[in-house]
């Protein structure tokens, strides 16, 4: 007896030790805390008041109401918190906005989802042409979404007009309300593939395909490299009938003709892969598809384009990382006409990525330069150094991008390379290569050590995600995403960089 006493007391001794070495340690990061803010007021005209840190830490947000279905949320970089989407940010805030669609996506935590208070959506459905309003608010959306709307039907449902579907769609995502009835996918439209595929799901992707057959219309938002593409093909070899792939451009194309070889060749006959566009719209425009795709779906958001999703499809799915666009379509938000076109939405936080090792984050580093001729001597020293593995220097200008390619001999792939696969030999072979905004999204590259950004499109924010996001399909285990700027250009630009602290990235920032 007096052993295990003995032995009690020694655990009890060294936990008493530990918790005193813990609050020792706390107190020595509180007088540094202290003293750096002390040193701080003094070098500042900005006084310290201790009394506030407490409910910062507890309340570590400024809510302020933005337009009529929206807000802004004011939060300082010191802390680690995302919600909906990026619209302004510096070295000390950031500014997301919030709207009534985010929380679709899974942006917003439940102990937020209160303070924006959300009125109870309407209970509004769309099936065959009608919005089913019930009894109780047929009048309501009648006057609501009127000018969507043609006459009413019976006193439950209403007629959509010709045309005006995904725009009604959109309004009623913009107010809170998901539209969409589930479609499940039959058992007659399913088959077991007629050989043993060559790859699995994961369990995040496996929970997706399982939705998208109790749903039937799915958009799928998760970050490059998760794996949207492999869901879509599971759904290609498990269902039988007529496909559809829509994609932006020509070597997203030639790179789903590889998937189809690859992966479900036994399908690959069933299977049509088209480029956005009206000329290719009219082509299939009379054909009946079991399954429509649409990969990078958010560019599909043009009068010309958007037609594709009018087409006869019995399911959908469409693909994207970056659901979110800040323009307006129709004189309405775009984002919610991509949620609109993709069905019910199914996303996934970076996060999770990261801690489950499916992510690898990159080392960024934006260089700033005093002018364009300091910028290109950079980016002579970088293409002199030895880099073991492929690098890609992304240039948007044609003109810019010729010229480079002349001076550094190296190709240039661009989308006056016509041919699919001479664009895909050129990527996938070359160690060293310039490309304009043709392998800006969807193009998978595995052996990519470092991409330099030397030339870009503006502030798009997009475009900065998308391209970094070719970093996440490199096998290496270290991978370089080098920005090339002038300091007028970062001036005018920087804001290319928002969406990086929403997504767990940090960048270092280097003056040359």
């Amino acid at each position: 007896m007096s052993s295990l006493i003995d032995e009690f007391e020694k655990l009890t001794n060294e936990l008493k030790h530990k918790i005193q070495k813990r609050i020792d340690e706390l107190e020595n990061q509180k007088l540094e805390l202290d003293e750096l803010l002390t040193k701080y007021a003094k070098l500042t005209r900005f006084k310290f008041n201790k009394e506030f840190l407490k409910p910062l830490i507890e309340k570590p947000y400024k809510i302020v109401p933005y337009t009529k279905n929206s807000w802004r949320v004011i939060v300082p970089k010191i802390f680690d918190f995302s919600i909906g989407w990026i619209e302004d940010s510096d070295e000390a805030w950031t500014v997301f906005v919030v709207n009534k669609f985010a929380h679709y996506l899974g942006d917003i935590p439940d102990e937020l989802e209160k303070k924006f208070k959300f009125k109870p959506p309407l209970p509004l459905k769309i099936w065959d042409g009608m919005l089913i309003t019930g009894k109780d608010h047929q009048d309501d959306a009648w006057h609501r979404y009127s000018k969507y709307l043609s006459r009413r039907k019976g006193t439950d449902k209403i007629r959509i007009r010709k045309g005006k579907t995904i725009d009604l769609i959109a309004s009623l995502l913009d107010d809170g309300i998901l539209p969409f009835l589930p479609k499940k996918v039959e058992e007659k439209d399913l088959r077991q593939p007629p050989d043993q595929l060559d790859f699995s799901l994961r369990d995040y992707q496996q929970d997706a395909y399982e939705k998208f057959l109790q749903l039937g219309w799915v958009g799928i938002y998760w970050a490059m490299s998760a794996g949207k593409s492999f869901v879509a093909l599971w759904a290609i070899a498990h269902l039988k009938g007529r496909k559809i792939v829509w994609v932006p451009n020509k070597t997203i194309k030639g790179q789903w003709f590889e998937y189809l070889d690859r992966w479900v060749p036994f399908a690959k006959k069933e299977v049509d892969v088209e480029v956005y566009h009206k000329k290719n719209i009219e082509k299939v425009r009379n054909n009946e598809y079991l399954l429509a795709i649409f990969d990078e779906g958010h560019r599909i958001l043009a009068e010309t384009f958007i037609e594709a999703t009018t087409l006869n499809a019995k399911y959908r799915m469409l693909l994207t990382g970056t659901p979110y666009r800040e323009d307006t379509f129709r004189n309405k938000n775009a984002t919610a006409y991509i949620l609109a076109i993709g069905g019910h939405p199914i996303g996934l936080d970076w996060k999770i990525l990261y801690e489950r090792g499916l992510l690898i984050k990159p080392d960024i580093t934006c260089f700033i330069a005093k002018n364009y001729n300091a910028k290109k001597d950079k980016l002579d020293l970088l293409l002199s150094q030895d880099v073991k593995g492929k690098t890609i220097v992304f240039c948007d200008s044609r003109e810019r991008g010729y010229a480079l390619s002349k001076e550094y001999d190296i190709p240039f792939v661009s989308g006056d390379i016509t041919n699919i696969d001479t664009r895909i030999e050129l990527i996938r072979n070359s160690e060293t290569l310039i490309i304009a905004r043709v392998a800006d999204e969807g193009i998978s590259i595995k052996d990519i050590q470092r991409i330099i950004e030397f030339d870009f499109h503006f502030g798009s924010r997009r475009q900065e995600l998308q391209r970094l996001g070719r970093t996440f399909h490199s096998k290496k285990k270290k991978v370089d995403y080098i920005i090339l700027m002038t300091r007028d250009e970062y001036k005018e630009y920087h804001k290319r960089f928002d969406p990086f602290d929403s997504k767990g990235l940090k960048i270092q920032y280097i003056m040359i």
